[in-house]
């Protein structure tokens, strides 16, 4: 068995979420019966729904969380590298501003609020990962140069 996002070429039959909600009765054996054929014609099942997940790998089959692959997806970005950001509005915190990387990671930019509206470079200080995401915290590169000085 290959990684959980090895997924095999050939025909594709997409099922929506709705009628699996309410795996009681008929819906059990509806899903049971996705699960083996599934499983019988080495497919993959594709979800968003982490409880069908842990069900099918319980089941045997092959299981692709697109949140996962999203996630595995997003770049890596480590303390002390540089990033090209546009300040898009103003921090919680006095000063601070607030910009986007392209995945959606929340970039907070100490003493960025003067440059709302601006592409500035900016130094990672922390990247921290809360249950909504990552968020990254920096610095203006300008400031960080002029404090090695």
């Amino acid at each position: 068995m290959g990684t959980p996002f090895d997924v095999p070429p050939g025909p594709f039959r997409l099922y929506s979420k709705p009628s699996c909600i309410a795996a009681s009765g008929s819906m059990r054996s509806r899903i049971a019966r996705r699960w083996a054929a599934s499983g019988s014609v080495g497919g993959v099942i594709v979800t968003n729904d982490y409880n069908l997940n842990k069900v099918a790998e319980l089941h045997g089959v092959r299981v692709l969380n697109v949140n996962e692959l999203a996630g595995a997806l997003r770049p890596v970005v480590l303390p002390g590298e540089m990033l090209h950001v546009q300040v898009l509005r103003e921090g919680k915190e006095a000063g601070q501003g607030v910009a986007y990387l392209d995945d959606g990671t929340m970039v907070v930019v100490e003493q960025g609020r003067r440059h709302i509206g601006q592409t500035v470079n900016v130094m990672v200080n922390t990247v921290l990962q809360t249950a909504a995401g990552r968020m990254i915290f920096t610095r203006l590169a300008e400031e960080e140069s002029a404090g090695r000085r």
